[in-house]
């Protein structure tokens, strides 16, 4: 298993290497582990990639939900104002 250093990740990402290591404690970025506890942080790089290539994915415009009818009347009330 190969694996990535939050500061690796961080770089990629374009993120604070403390905001990284957050999101690896919340779950955000999958992959992450420390292998002593309190230890630092390293990321399963196969994990890592198959999660950015997720989020890189095309969107489905089906699943896109159309604005609701609230919002149109605020828009309304914005352009008559």
């Amino acid at each position: 298993m190969t694996t990535l250093s939050a500061s690796a990740v961080a770089e990629e990402l374009h993120l604070s290497r403390a905001t990284t290591v957050d999101y690896l404690r919340a779950g955000r970025i999958p992959g992450g582990y420390q292998p002593v506890e309190g230890g630092r942080w390293l990321v399963d790089e196969t994990a890592f990639r198959a999660w950015q290539a997720e989020r890189r994915a095309a969107v489905d415009p089906h699943r896109i939900e159309p604005r609701s009818a609230r919002s149109k009347a605020a828009q309304q009330r914005r352009r008559t104002a």
